[in-house]
This record gives structure tokens, sequence and C-alpha cells, in this order.
């Protein structure tokens, strides 16, 4: 039992991430996911944004 328990537990530490997203999926149901995606997608516009424009104060334009 206590090897089983082990077991889990280093499964569990090496794939949290993995589980969690698919435990958040079926949470939240497939009509999220476009959220999600449209949110990554808007998230990474601003980061380029403020990266350019952080450029721009750098270059001093």
């Amino acid at each position: 039992m206590a090897i089983q328990a082990i077991t889990v537990f280093s499964f569990w530490n090496e794939h949290w991430l993995f589980l969690w997203l698919v435990f958040w999926f079926f949470f939240f149901g497939k009509f999220c996911l476009f959220d999600i995606v449209v949110g990554m997608r808007d998230f990474a516009e601003e980061v380029t944004l403020s990266g350019n424009n952080l450029k721009r104060e750098q270059k001093g334009c």
C-alpha cells in the first residue's frame, strides 16, 4: 500500500500540470476553451505591444 501511494504521489508530482489542465477542461466544458484561447491571444498581443513600447522608449523615438 505504501509503495502504491509513493507511485501515485510521484506520478502526480510529474504530471500535476497536465492533470490540472484536464480537470480544468472538464470542469468548465468545451465552450470556455475558446475564451481561454482568445484570452491567451489578447494577452500575447498586450505583451508584444508593451514590448514594442519598451523598445521605442529605449531607442528614444
